[in-house]
């Protein structure tokens, strides 16, 4: 309805202490502070659950958190131009926290399409799912448990969650399946979580083969490959059973079955890691066509 405002409001009465603009889909705090939701989302991430005003503990969840209609609809009535904007603006920030993600480190590389399986029990990773589990339900996962060390550059993929148990005990079952690439624009730990690593990432895709002789090459390299896996696959029905119940059965588009071959070779991380990171897919069946010649002593 109609919103009735007596006196005059400026607006700096509406604006928002982290940005210094009109706020917008305003998210009031327990201790009283308003803050535009992306605002409030940015900060509660890279700073221990605190108000940015006052420093009092903070124990919500901005992305979710109900809005404060009050204040945003008298900043709708008194500024409609400048609200209309910063609808546009809080519209293009909210789009980017897809792309800011906290960090599951483990001790394994995955690829894209592959199914994923977690018992999680550390504290870190317990509010990770507390932060996740209600809005996106995606996580980075970065193949670097030696360091525990998140750097600009480094290659992981998202996971995204398909399924979760929360035990009594605390401990968490999930199920999840593996995305797209990402490499790590920034990082930083989220104080007060005991070690929870967030990061914001590019997504990062295969290169396409433009020309003739680069189809041929993807051909030719998927002809190979999948004569090779044919002549392991052939040596124990028990093993070809298991990976189709594992991984499903060979994708027909020539980068997932990439992705999905890289997923099975039993091979040593660095050569794991160098499948990931290649971004190209004739490139990536060239390397899993020569590490299963190896293997079978050609």
């Amino acid at each position: 309805g109609r919103v009735e405002v007596d006196g005059v409001i400026e607006v700096s009465m509406l604006e928002c202490s982290v940005c210094l603009q009109l706020l917008c889909e305003p998210v009031t705090t327990p201790c009283g502070h308003s803050f535009c939701r992306p605002c409030l989302v940015g900060t509660l991430r890279k700073n221990k659950k605190k108000c940015p005003s006052c420093r009092a503990i903070c124990q919500i969840e901005p992305e979710t958190h109900s809005e404060t209609i009050a204040l945003s609809s008298v900043a709708k009535a008194v500024f409609p131009k400048a609200y209309q904007q910063r609808i546009l603006e809080v519209q293009a920030e909210k789009a980017s926290w897809d792309t800011i993600l906290p960090i599951f480190f483990y001790n394994d590389t995955l690829f894209p399409f592959s199914p994923l399986a977690l018992n999680l029990f550390e504290p870190r990773y317990k509010v990770m799912l507390h932060r996740i589990v209600e809005s996106s339900r995606r996580f980075a996962y970065l193949p670097k448990f030696d360091t525990y060390q998140a750097n600009v550059g480094d290659m992981g993929v998202i996971a995204e969650i398909t399924d979760i148990e929360f035990l009594a005990d605390g401990r968490a079952h999930l199920q999840a399946k593996c995305r797209d690439r990402f490499t790590i624009k920034e990082a930083w730990i989220e104080d007060g979580t005991q070690g929870l690593h967030w990061c914001k990432v590019d997504l990062v895709n295969d290169g396409v083969s433009a020309s003739e002789s680069e189809r041929q090459a993807l051909e030719e390299a998927v002809s190979d490959c999948e004569q090779l896996f044919a002549s392991v696959m052939a040596r124990s029905s028990h093993l070809a059973r298991e990976i189709e119940s594992q991984y499903g059965s060979r994708p027909a588009d020539s980068e997932r079955f990439s992705f999905w071959l890289s997923s099975i070779l039993p091979v040593p991380y660095g050569d794991k890691h160098c499948l990931l990171t290649c971004l190209n897919t004739t490139e990536r069946l060239t390397l899993c066509r020569d590490l299963m010649r190896t293997s079978l002593g050609m």
